[in-house]
């Protein structure tokens, strides 16, 4: 049901006023899609859909902060409204880092949320069934990646490149992914 509501957020968008609205909509759209990878790789521990929410919000967030420019370029905006305000900033101002600052605070504060997230869930690999873990955690390595990437240069995000991970660190995840999934 929370899959559906969220195609149906995505559907009549409307930028979300606080970071609670904005959390709730990544528990739409992205945890509940962790919540189904979870019942289908086999979870022995109850807490597991929980750490599934906090994984999905961290992975959706890390997509927010991602795409920002992108998402603006096609009349969205994820980023709270009230979050924006509380700098004096607007999506605008944001993407011509002119405030950089405040520009820099507010992506502190969503990249640290996003981290908070990561961390939270990280007991999550340990629940799923061993031969599922390789792929959440290949899955994990590259969002988390990103994270990473923004956190450093926070700037990166209004450039004119999408952030993404090199082409060397994509195939050390996925040499590894294939390494523990032999093991497993």
């Amino acid at each position: 049901e929370a899959m559906i509501d969220g195609q149906r957020a995505d559907l009549s968008f409307r930028q979300p006023d606080t970071m609670d609205g904005l959390v709730q909509y990544c528990r739409q759209v992205a945890s509940s899609v962790g919540r189904v990878c979870v019942a289908i790789w086999g979870a022995d521990d109850p807490r597991a859909m929980e750490l599934a929410d906090d994984r999905g919000i961290a992975f959706q967030l890390t997509n927010i902060l991602r795409d920002v420019r992108e998402d603006h370029e096609n009349g969205r905006v994820y980023l709270p409204t009230e979050m924006l305000a509380s700098r004096d900033l607007t999506i605008e101002s944001l993407l011509a880092w002119r405030d950089p600052a405040a520009c820099h605070d507010l992506l502190a504060e969503l990249a640290g949320a996003g981290e908070a997230h990561y961390v939270s869930s990280s007991p999550l690999e340990a629940m799923i069934t061993p031969s599922c873990r390789p792929t959440l955690r290949a899955m994990t390595r590259i969002y988390h990646g990103l994270l990473h990437r923004i956190r450093k240069n926070p700037r990166i995000i209004v450039g004119p490149r999408r952030v993404r991970l090199g082409r060397l660190r994509k195939i050390s995840i996925a040499l590894s992914a294939r390494m523990q999934a032999r093991v497993s």
